[in-house]
């Protein structure tokens, strides 16, 4: 995919699908890691059709991290208009897909603009995948963040009863630490 850094903010995307490749910013074949940016960045490439042996269906776009700002995949549709599809933090609940990760429906065969804004560090991971896949690779995140917050809730219990029964100062901070981390951990996934 294609790399473009829009310093001004300011590019539609007819601008950005008429930048030819060789005036992209990179091309990339790994994940985008870009570190702490001030401006926005978009990535262009073009959706795989689907083959001929495939089911009728839809392609699906999940990307991570779940802490970016503002992202906006745009595609044209078949009236020639671009059309948009937000996710992020900021975005507001009724806007967004209704899983935490982001996740954005994709005509087979299209370019797809992807607009990525953030006060976070810029990176962004994501997959394509047909509706099946989608539905397991989902479940079996979320079976593996279960197991990971049900162990850290256990854990927490524990330290506070500790502490509750031993009344140190070392336990109480160490039960306070852990909340606070137990915390942000639960908001940098996204389940906030």
């Amino acid at each position: 995919m294609d790399r473009l850094d829009d310093e001004s903010g300011n590019l539609e995307p007819e601008a950005i699908s008429a930048i030819p490749a060789e005036r992209a910013t990179s091309r990339l074949k790994a994940p985008l890691n870009g570190g702490y940016l001030r401006h926005t960045v978009w990535l262009r490439f073009k959706v795989p059709a689907l083959p001929p042996e495939h089911e009728p269906g839809d392609l699906w776009l999940l990307a991570q991290p779940t802490y970016l700002d503002y992202v906006t995949l745009y595609q044209k549709g078949s009236d020639g208009a671009w059309y948009q599809q937000d996710s992020g933090d900021l975005v507001p609940t009724d806007r967004k897909p209704g899983v935490r990760q982001h996740l954005f429906r994709l005509t087979p065969g299209q370019v797809a603009l992807i607009r990525i804004r953030t006060s976070s560090a810029t990176q962004f991971h994501a997959d394509i995948l047909d509706t099946y896949a989608l539905a397991t690779t989902v479940a079996s995140a979320e079976r593996l963040m279960g197991l990971y917050f049900g162990a850290m809730a256990a854990l927490l219990v524990g330290i506070w009863a500790a502490t509750v029964i031993f009344r140190t100062r070392a336990l109480f901070s160490l039960a306070v630490l852990v909340t606070a981390s137990a915390i942000h951990v639960f908001n940098v996934r996204g389940y906030s």
